[in-house]
């Protein structure tokens, strides 16, 4: 940890891929003529793009670091949060990508327009672009500036941030989802080769050898489902609370469906979700089991964020140590590029192209890259103001638990029931919302003991309980508002005949029982 500077190999392998990563992403501004190409990459997207992006958009520097933490501190149930974005997506090739493909939306608040009004369109766009720059950007480069410190502590943590909002900032202003996604191809291959290279270091402190590692760690750390009274993720909390969490991340926010939305064909959406899933379940090993492992070697860290850095800088000769920074650097970017454009997106199309209906799509694609450039400017500016609020995010992961359930009752419940009018979703919306702010400030998770991750699903259910008496009061009486956007309009996309082996369906099959042995070995 202690270790000046980089050494010249480090340091320009980091450089290298910075310069590389900018030509990549320029080179598609040539084609971002339209807002189409700007915001959808002209819905030409193939499964592998989609795959590695989905993975990549989630996986950022304070995924990797955050991971490798709470694996030091609870041992493999950490990687809960990841298996179960797998149930999510099968889901979603199920039931909610087709009706996405069907009506061919930019955003989701824009299907939600179609289901309910344009006041839930907004509601839901405004909260998810908050979401996207107060927290998913200015916690990416938080945490990367954090990194950074760690080889050159005099610099400064506004420098830092700025500088990667700029770089993430110009590229994907210039090159719009097609520079995210195409980058995010290569930053996946960065971070999973950089884990596995940190996994297999951690991994030969014990002779390579599994068994002998497993031997030195605590038989409790290696249990993904932990008892119910665990203060860190209690069962219950697992099978009830993290699948409405992840609702939200994987099928209604815009920072992931993106990519869905660009799809060529249903098929490549579906093929893409598939592989985006699969690459999910790796991240047990590479970078929740690096922290596992890292227990008996750094006994008694005062944070356990410190690992990963200490395990960087303690293994990792040079030139390999580049590689792996390199993988950090990625993942920041991979986040800021992806969290930019959709929250783009999200004001280009859901407020001023409603409220400017005669421009074209050239001034539409020219508002979006000025807007994306604000975006930056203002993530840069704002990221360093964390240091002020000690532990805001670990407070932020908690208030998402609050705040996240009304959304996705509202999304379920219009899906499911032909009775919800806009009127009704919109006032659970903003019912649930102000009770979940009150709740937040009476603290009610540490007033009743309740785990914050037991907590949306009884927020879930308090909040199906709104919507109902506001169905009660607001009946749904527009027929053309349940035009293929619920359950029982029954979407079909005829998508031609595939080999047995390219069918979604075998393919999800190998999936659940991919997840299921992981359950069984973990359990």
């Amino acid at each position: 940890m202690d270790r000046p500077g980089l050494h010249l190999i480090d340091l320009t392998i980091v450089l290298w891929y910075i310069v590389i990563l900018l030509i990549i992403g320029l080179s598609f501004s040539k084609r971002t003529k339209t807002e189409s190409e700007l915001f959808l990459a002209g819905r030409r997207l193939t499964w592998p793009a989609i795959g590695f992006s989905l993975f990549a958009s989630n996986i950022s520097s304070t995924t990797i670091i955050g991971l490798a933490g709470l694996g030091y501190t609870y041992g493999v149930a950490a990687s809960n949060y990841e298996w179960m974005a797998t149930i999510i997506l099968i889901l979603g090739i199920f039931f909610f990508f087709p009706y996405y493909l069907k009506h061919r939306v930019t955003t989701v608040p824009e299907f939600l327009e179609k289901r309910f009004n344009a006041d839930v369109r907004k509601y839901v766009s405004a909260f998810t672009i908050l979401l996207s720059v107060v927290i998913d950007i200015a916690a990416s480069l938080y945490a990367g500036s954090l990194i950074i410190q760690v080889f050159y502590p005099n610099v400064q943590i506004w420098q830092t941030c700025m500088l990667l909002a700029i770089i993430a900032g110009i590229y994907t202003a210039a090159g719009g989802l097609a520079a995210v996604v195409y980058t995010d191809i290569l930053q996946s291959v960065l971070v999973l080769m950089g884990c596995f290279i940190l996994f297999l270091a951690v991994l030969g402190q014990y002779g390579f050898s599994w068994v002998e590692a497993v031997d030195h760690i605590d038989p409790q750390m290696m249990h993904m489902i932990l008892p119910g009274h665990d203060p860190h993720l209690p069962w219950i909390g697992t099978v009830l609370g993290l699948p409405i969490l992840g609702f939200y991340v994987w099928i209604i926010n815009q920072y992931i469906v993106q990519r869905i939305l660009a799809a060529r064909s249903l098929s490549h959406a579906r093929w893409g979700a598939l592989l985006g899933a699969g690459l999910k379940l790796t991240i047990l090993f590479l970078m929740v089991m690096p922290g596992v492992m890292a227990i008996p070697l750094f006994p008694g860290l005062d944070n356990p964020d410190k690992v990963f850095p200490s395990l960087m800088t303690s293994l990792l000769p040079p030139g390999v140590l580049g590689l792996v920074l390199a993988a950090i650097i990625a993942a920041i970017m991979s986040s800021l590029d992806s969290a930019l454009n959709s929250a783009s997106t999200l004001i280009v199309n859901d407020f001023l192209k409603p409220s400017n209906p005669n421009q074209s799509t050239k001034q539409f694609a020219r508002l979006g890259k000025y807007t994306t450039l604000f975006l930056m400017i203002f993530a840069g500016a704002w990221a360093p103001l964390i240091s002020k609020f000690e532990g805001l995010f670990v407070y932020v992961q908690v208030a998402l638990a609050y705040l996240i359930p009304p959304i996705v009752v509202v999304f379920i419940g219009g899906f499911v029931s032909t009775r919800i009018s806009g009127k009704a979703a919109f006032r659970t919306l903003v019912v649930g919302h102000l009770l979940s702010i009150v709740f937040i400030l009476a603290q009610l998770d540490d007033v009743t003991g309740i785990h914050y991750t037991v907590l949306p699903f009884l927020l879930f259910g308090f909040n199906a309980g709104v919507l109902s008496l506001m169905t009660y009061l607001y009946p749904n009486r527009d027929s053309t508002k349940l035009v293929e956007t619920t359950f029982y309009s029954g979407v079909v996309i005829e998508e031609p005949k595939v080999a047995w082996y390219q069918d979604y369906r075998w393919q999800v099959g190998l999936l659940l029982l991919g997840t299921l042995v992981l359950l069984i070995v973990f359990k």
